[in-house]
């Protein structure tokens, strides 16, 4: 299967796949380039410190992550979420939470859990 394009996950989709989603897995493998926010890292990192079987969830984060592109946050990305937040207040579609440590690049799937649904999104922002 050829690469296609990038994908941006959050932490539910990653922790989906460390479980052997397999539609997700699918996806995921065809993409060329997946981003990781530092911040979802960083709560993978809390998820496996956490864990029962602590040595084997690290190793799992560590080899995920060295697969991705990880996101480092700065001063655009804050002054994008304040836009983005107050755009979303202002036509009342606020976010309950807002979760946001990257800058937003074109032609980049943004994929997150919609809350309540088990399926896999095509694209979300």
């Amino acid at each position: 299967m050829n690469a296609i394009g990038s994908v941006l996950v959050d932490t539910s989709i990653v922790v989906d796949y460390f479980r052997q989603d397999l539609t997700l897995h699918e996806k995921i493998d065809q993409v060329e380039d997946v981003y990781v926010p530092l911040v979802v890292l960083g709560e993978l990192f809390y998820g496996a410190h956490k864990s029962t079987q602590k040595d084997k969830a690290l190793a799992q984060v560590l080899e995920f992550s060295r697969g991705c592109i990880v996101l480092f946050p700065d001063e655009t990305t804050a002054e994008l979420y304040g836009q983005i937040k107050a755009e979303l207040a202002a036509a009342g579609k606020m976010i309950r939470r807002m979760t946001f440590g990257l800058r937003l690049w074109p032609d980049t799937t943004i994929c997150r859990w919609p809350r309540g649904t088990g399926t896999f999104p095509s694209s979300q922002g």
